[in-house]
C-alpha cells in the first residue's frame, strides 16, 4: 500500500500532530468564535430592521480583522 520512503514523512507528521493537543488549540480559539458570533448575529439582526448600511460596515470590519489576522 505505502512505499518505505512514504512511510518516514507521514510518521514524523504524525509525531508532531501528538504534541500538540487539539483541545489546547480549540481553547484557544474559542473567545475568537464567540466574538465572530456576535458580530455576525449582529449584522443580521441589522439587516433585519433594514439598517443596510450599519450592517454592511460591522460585516466590513469583521472580513478586514479576518484579513489581517491571515496575512
Amino acid at each position: 500500500m505505502f512505499e518505505r520512503k512514504n512511510i518516514q514523512p507521514l510518521v514524523k507528521c504524525l509525531k508532531g500532530a501528538a504534541s500538540k493537543p487539539y483541545e489546547v488549540v480549540a481553547e484557544t480559539q474559542q473567545p475568537c468564535i464567540d466574538e465572530i458570533k456576535t458580530k455576525v448575529i449582529g449584522a443580521y439582526n441589522l439587516l433585519k430592521d433594514e439598517k443596510t448600511t450599519e450592517a454592511t460596515l460591522l460585516l466590513h470590519d469583521l472580513v478586514r480583522e479576518f484579513e489581517s489576522d491571515h496575512l
